[in-house]
């Protein structure tokens, strides 16, 4: 018995020593991130002339980080201590989310107080307040690149027992935690439930407490961090007993519900506690003006910079597809836009000029190549397409005239594929037709991101369906950060 309780006292020993060396290291990135960012806005100060290099003594505080005033650096680890970036794990984009919201508070705190004090002069204020703006990528780095090494050594992770109920649960609970490696949660265990009783309870609390059951040790596992509950069919009894159990042997339960495609990414839980009933709020955004508002302003403001930026390239390829192919360099194509409304979605030709009968005779000659259109609606090695055609679809450039389609408010940057009225009625069912119509197609997308042509229509449908239903716009700035790489690699292009 004695052995027992010393052996559990060790567990969450070593558990507390994890937690505290997990937060030590990340407290460290940080604290470098915020001196590496202020040096920066230094050597920016530096650059402008703003300050005298040659004076070095008088500006010796400014140039080495910890001479800064001690309520900077409060500010910015109080921010990430509020936004939980040390207590708690997230994945790749939220982690990013909230270390952009603790750039933009801390600017404006830092602005704030040091006017309301009357601390320094504009400038020197505005360049404080410029750090914020560099800590955001320079964290955002130096915790990817950190955050891989403690996954990768396993005594930092979050040491997880998976509780399952099938097979398929198991599989995909797996493969979501094994590519969210921001998570740090190494699965250590499995417990695949096979019935639903007070013994499979023990069983299960066993497995993770460490403990003993008819005095024979069952399966033992040492400093389990959480455990990870995913149950599909499971009676409501037993889930509040096993959850209730569970939560006085570790710190933290994930429970992911069987709730099956509701649009949660926007959502919010309320509880009402005098009657212990749950409500999550499910919000609509893309029905609130002011998100309308949002969205339009920032597609005219992105598209306006991306045209002055390309309007070189836009030129140089114009005359490069004019020199392969005769003919002009912009095709009209005819595609269904908000609320089933057509326009003609701009993009450079990138195919002969006689393509639409060169695709007749392809289909009608070549089944696979039928087979192929009728499930993608493209064809890969098309005989269509130009040499200069194959470069710019490649890259995607042949889109970039749509552009001048979201300054005219018929697409966006960021929404479903553009699509044909054939495509609408044969693949987009009521649903799917329902939320196409309800907001403008986009330049680049969800789909997009996610394999685009390697994906059959089905999954294009499907994902049109839950951007529309799970909007935001910081899922329009992950989409187009997630784009940039997508079209370098050429992921599903073609």
């Amino acid at each position: 018995m004695f052995k027992l309780y010393f052996d559990n006292f060790q567990n969450y020993g070593m558990m507390n020593l994890r937690s505290f060396l997990r937060f030590l290291i990340l407290l460290l990135v940080d604290l470098l991130s915020i001196y590496l960012a202020n040096y920066l806005s230094i050597l920016f100060r530096l650059f402008l002339g703003v300050i005298n290099v040659i004076v070095f003594p008088d500006n010796f505080p400014y140039l080495i980080g910890p001479f800064w005033p001690s309520w900077i650096w409060v500010i910015f680890l109080s921010l990430m201590a509020f936004y939980r970036l040390y207590t708690s794990t997230y994945t790749f984009w939220e982690e990013l989310r909230r270390i952009i919201n603790v750039g933009f508070f801390s600017f404006l705190l830092i602005m704030a107080i040091s006017y309301i004090g009357r601390w320094y002069g504009f400038d020197t204020r505005f360049f404080l307040g410029l750090t914020s703006l560099f800590f955001i990528p320079i964290s955002i780095t130096i915790r990817t690149i950190v955050k891989y090494f403690l996954y990768r050594f396993d005594f930092f992770s979050y040491r997880a027992v998976l509780l399952v109920d099938s097979k398929d649960s198991l599989k995909i609970v797996s493969k979501a935690l094994k590519s969210n490696k921001f998570l740090l949660i190494h699965i250590k265990s499995i417990v695949l439930l096979r019935n639903f009783n007070d013994d499979e309870i023990e069983r299960v609390v066993s497995r993770v407490n460490n403990s003993r059951v008819n005095n024979s040790r069952v399966n033992s596992l040492k400093n389990i961090d959480v455990v990870v509950i995913s149950l599909e069919n499971v009676p409501e009894e037993f889930l509040s007993k096993v959850v209730s159990k569970l939560h006085s042997v570790v710190k933290k339960t994930y429970f992911i519900p069987n709730i099956g495609e509701l649009p949660l990414l926007n959502s919010e839980m309320l509880f009402v506690m005098s009657h212990d009933l749950p409500f999550i709020l499910i919000r609509n955004n893309l029905l609130q003006p002011t998100n309308k508002l949002i969205k339009r302003s920032f597609d005219i403001l992105f598209s306006l910079f991306a045209l002055i930026l390309f309007l070189p390239v836009l030129v140089i390829l114009s005359l490069l597809i004019v020199l392969e192919s005769p003919g002009w360099p912009i095709y009209k194509a005819r595609r269904i836009g908000k609320g089933g409304n057509e326009f003609a979605c701009y993009k450079l030709r990138s195919m002969y000029k006689d393509a639409d009968e060169r695709l007749k005779e392809i289909l009608a000659s070549d089944p696979l190549k039928r087979e192929e259109w009728e499930k993608y609606r493209k064809l890969k090695d098309d005989p269509r397409i130009t040499k200069i055609g194959k470069f710019i679809r490649k890259l995607s450039l042949d889109e970039l005239p749509q552009f001048f389609n979201v300054i005219k408010g018929e697409m966006s940057v960021v929404g479903p594929r553009a699509v044909t009225r054939e495509e609408i009625e044969k693949y987009y069912r009521d649903e799917g037709r329902y939320y196409y119509y309800l907001v403008t197609p986009g330049i680049t997308g969800l789909w997009q991101v996610s394999g685009r042509n390697e994906k059959d229509y089905d999954f294009r449908v499907k994902t049109d369906i839950w951007y529309v239903e799970n909007w935001s716009f910081w899922l329009d700035i992950v989409i187009i950060l997630k784009t940039i790489p997508a079209v370098v690699k050429s992921e599903g292009a073609y």
